[in-house]
């Protein structure tokens, strides 16, 4: 049985939720992109099955309402062929708001999300200009996120890939925009623009350790994988970095994967760096296994929509490469894991083994090109990126329990690790 929009509660079935179980959502639990996903999960399991590998689909799904937010477990139906009518959302359409041509575009108004990094003494002439670039993406963003709260509530949704929003076609200065993209960084030259943001947020990155330390509380995001309107919606359901409107002193660990796969990769990726432009205590940002080269060719290789991919399709022949390089440049200064509150350790994938400490990784030098990952630290670091946790089963210790390599991969040190080597590391 195969769904192809659903997100697979594990192998082997549900996690023992009820069907008609609500719960309220939190911000590290709610992911749409993950939810509610576009055709390439169906493919990866054709691919698995075709190399002899059994998939086990789960008997549940999980399902976000579009109005509250909330989290519903429902039982997936048996029909033999094609998606079951229960897998299908039908509030979904062509969700298609426009947003108010006269919005000011200036990025200081007190109430939008532009920060004030680079614009004190002290910054270079580059930051500062990073800085106010930063506060223009924010200011339109904030713009963006309210369009998709009104689609939200009026019953309105979609996909991110066929999301259109209707935007002003031009700027005060006569700038057509053809895209999204243009549209939020103000038009003119957009390669030199993005070129800035990388600049300015790599600077950042070599000034913060290789281990962030995240104040509480914090909200922590999963993976978006370039579907932008989705995290838009994150901040909908869950508040964005608005100091009138959130939680004071609270930080946004964003905990990698942020491209691959999705349309809106090139956005995704201009308002996280614009965001950790402006606030650059407040936005940590954990590097994830896709954040690396070698990962977004394969991707693109494998008849997905890699970085590499996304970028040319955006930016043409010419400037896509180079944009795609700047973007890595930057990711190879990002750290690796977040110390929240000094009690919760946060990475993109997990322990391997667990026989490596904090102090160790902090040890590790920077910048780390994806020809250096697997290597790394005897391999910690690509387990930090790719190791997955193992479920816990008393009637299988020898499986469950411990460190054992991952089947995802039998030439990488990649492994799958059991709730002993976590309760170890944490000791």
């Amino acid at each position: 049985y195969d769904c192809a929009l659903h997100l697979r509660l594990g192998i082997g079935g549900s996690h023992g939720v009820s069907p008609d179980h609500t719960t309220s959502s939190v911000g590290s639990a709610f992911a749409p992109g993950a939810m509610i996903g576009d055709i390439f999960q169906l493919r990866v399991e054709r691919k698995q099955k075709s190399r002899g590998m059994s998939v086990a689909i789960s008997k549940d799904h999980d399902i976000a309402d579009p109005i509250s937010g909330s989290i519903r477990t429902l039982r997936h139906s048996r029909k033999r062929n094609g998606i079951a009518e229960d897998c299908r959302f039908v509030a979904y359409s062509e969700a298609k708001l426009s947003l108010d041509p006269t919005v000011s575009l200036q990025g200081d108004s007190n109430d939008c999300w532009g920060g004030s990094y680079g614009s004190g003494g002290g910054h270079s002439e580059g930051l500062a200009y990073g800085a106010a670039l930063a506060a223009l993406v924010l200011n339109r963003a904030q713009h963006l996120a309210e369009m998709v709260g009104l689609e939200n509530k009026s019953g309105h949704d979609c996909f991110d890939a066929a999301w259109k929003p209707n935007l002003p076609a031009e700027e005060p200065g006569g700038q057509v925009h053809e895209s999204i993209l243009s549209w939020m960084v103000g038009g003119g030259d957009v390669p030199l623009k993005l070129r800035i943001l990388c600049a300015t947020t790599q600077k950042i990155f070599e000034d913060q350790p290789i281990v962030s330390e995240v104040p509480a509380p914090a909200k922590v995001f999963g993976d978006v994988h370039g579907q932008f309107r989705d995290l838009l919606l994150l901040f909908h359901f869950y508040g964005g970095p608005d100091p009138s409107k959130d939680i004071p002193g609270i930080s946004y660990v964003f905990n990698g994967d942020w491209v691959d796969r999705g349309r809106h990769q090139l956005e995704t990726m201009v308002l996280l760096f614009a965001m950790k432009i402006a606030y650059p205590e407040r936005i940590w940002l954990n590097r994830g296994n896709h954040e690396d080269q070698i990962q977004n060719r394969k991707v693109s290789r494998d008849g997905q929509l890699g970085f590499d991919t996304a970028c040319t399709m955006a930016l043409g022949t010419y400037f896509g490469p180079s944009i795609f390089e700047a973007f890595h440049k930057a990711f190879e200064w990002l750290p690796l894991a977040a110390k929240v509150g000094g009690k919760v350790l946060v990475v993109h994938g997990g322990l391997g083994d667990g026989n490596w400490t904090l102090e160790q990784l902090r040890a590790v030098q920077r910048p780390l090109e994806s020809c250096k990952l697997e290597k790394e630290l005897g391999g910690v670091i690509y387990n930090i990126l790719w190791s997955d946790p193992l479920l816990a089963d008393r009637r299988k210790p020898k499986e469950t329990f411990g460190a054992h390599q991952s089947p995802r991969s039998k030439e990488k040190p990649m492994q799958n690790f059991g709730r002993d080597v976590t309760e170890k590391f944490c000791k």
